[in-house]
C-alpha cells in the first residue's frame, strides 16, 4: 500500500497545468485533506532476495524464506483517515497464495493520537488462544512511545501517509516534465472506477530507456533531499526504525564523495523494467492511483553476483475527500492489553 504521494506546494492545479504540475499539485492536496476514504489493492508479484546476499546477514536464510511465503500475495484495503480528531483506521485482507502455505489473513486496525487496537484471526502460524481469537487488543500508544518509540510511530497510520507523500513529492518534483511525465486518458487506466470521471490522467515513468537519467537524478537530487528531510523529522525516522547518526554518515559521504561514486554504483547493478505511478485528478485531489514496479539489484561490483528482484502492483481510490467519514468500527471499550497476548504466545514485550 505502498508507495504515492509529496512535498511541494503548488496552488491552482486546472486542466491547463503541465502534467507534472497537475500530479505534484494533487498529490499535495491529498496531503492537506482533512479526511478521506480510501480501498485499494497490492499484489506481490515477485519478492526475491538470496539467501546468501550479505545483504541479508545472519537472517538470511530466514528472510528469504519469509519473501518466499510473500511471492504471489495479495492484499485488498479499505480505511478512513481523519486529521482532527486524529482517528484512522484500516482493514487488511492479506491473502498468501504461496502453495506452501496459503493462507486468508483479516486484520482489522484503528489508531487514534493514545491509542491503537488491533484484531487478530485465528491463523496456523500464531496458534491464539480460543479466548483471544476474534479480539480487540489495545496498545497504549502514549506508553509506548516512552518506552519503545519507534513502534508507536509506526503505528500512525496519517503520519506515515504524510511521510510517504513528502519523500514521493520529492521524486516528482526532482525530474523534469517532458522525460518522465505524459497526459493520459481515462480509457488507459483499465481498472479505473467506472463512477470516477477524472478532470485529468497523469502518469510518471521510468523505463530502460530513461533510466539511467533517472538514476542520476536520483543520486544527485533525490537523495541528499531525502536525507535532509529525515535528520529534520524525528517522526520519520522513528517510522523507519532509523538512526540519526547513521543518516549524519550518510549525508557526510555524500558531501565529501559527491554523487559520482553513487551513480556509477547503481546504473552498474540497478536494472529497472519499469517504474511508474499514474494519478486520476478531480477538482485539484488525487481520487485514484496506480503504481508498477519491476526492479532488480545485483551486485556486480563485488563478484557475488546475488540478484534481488522486486515486482509489485497497486491501486488505490479516495473517496469522501475532506467529508464527515462513517466509520466502520466503533472504539473498542473492552479490549485486551497487548502485553497479554505476547505472555500467551512467550513474545517479550516491555509493559507500558
Amino acid at each position: 500500500m505502498l508507495i504515492a504521494a509529496l512535498m511541494l506546494l503548488i496552488t491552482g492545479c486546472s486542466s491547463d497545468s503541465s502534467p507534472k504540475e497537475a500530479l505534484v499539485s494533487a498529490l499535495n492536496q491529498m496531503q492537506e485533506a482533512k479526511s478521506y476514504s480510501v480501498k485499494g489493492t497490492l499484489n506481490i508479484d515477485e519478492l526475491k532476495v538470496p539467501a546468501d546476499s550479505p545483504t541479508t546477514g545472519a537472517n538470511g536464510q530466514m528472510a528469504a524464506m519469509i519473501l518466499q511465503l510473500l511471492q504471489g500475495a495479495t492484499i485488498a484495503y479499505t480505511g478512513n483517515v481523519q486529521a482532527e480528531p486524529a482517528r484512522s483506521e484500516l482493514t487488511l485482507d492479506i491473502k498468501l497464495n504461496n502453495p506452501m502455505l496459503p493462507m486468508d489473513i483479516r486484520l482489522p486496525i484503528i489508531v487514534t493520537k493514545e491509542k491503537a487496537w488491533l484484531k487478530l484471526s485465528q491463523v496456523p502460524l500464531l496458534s491464539l488462544p480460543d479466548n483471544m481469537a476474534e479480539q480487540w487488543f489495545e496498545i497504549d500508544l502514549a506508553a509506548m512511545a516512552k518506552e519503545q518509540a519507534n513502534s508507536a510511530e509506526a503505528l500512525d497510520a496519517r503520519g506515515m501517509q504524510q511521510m510517504i507523500q513528502e519523500l514521493t513529492g520529492i521524486v516528482v518534483k526532482a525530474y523534469e516534465g517532458d522525460d518522465y511525465f505524459t497526459a493520459e486518458k481515462a480509457e488507459s487506466l483499465p481498472n479505473l472506477p467506472s463512477d470516477v470521471q477524472p478532470d485529468q490522467v497523469v502518469r510518471f515513468e521510468v523505463t530502460p530507456a530513461n533510466g539511467k537519467a533517472a538514476i542520476d537524478t536520483f543520486a544527485s537530487d533525490v537523495l541528499p533531499q531525502w536525507v535532509d528531510v529525515l535528520l529534520e523529522k524525528e517522526a520519520y525516522r522513528k517510522m523507519l526504525q532509523l538512526d540519526e547518526a547513521q543518516l549524519e554518515r550518510v549525508k557526510a559521504n555524500l558531501a565529501e564523495e559527491g554523487a559520482d561514486s553513487l551513480q556509477a554504483q547503481l546504473k552498474n547493478n540497478v536494472t529497472t523494467d519499469e517504474l511508474s505511478l499514474t494519478g486520476a485528478i478531480k477538482d485539484d485531489y488525487l481520487v485514484y492511483q496506480e503504481l508498477v514496479m519491476k526492479l532488480a539489484y545485483q551486485d556486480k561490483t563485488s563478484g557475488t553476483g546475488t540478484l534481488s528482484r522486486i515486482g509489485l502492483r497497486s491501486a488505490a481510490t479516495y473517496e469522501h475527500i475532506n467529508e464527515a467519514l462513517q466509520f466502520e468500527y466503533d472504539l473498542p471499550t473492552e479490549a485486551i492489553p497487548l502485553e497479554k497476548l505476547a505472555e500467551q504466545l512467550n513474545i517479550g514485550m516491555s509493559a507500558p
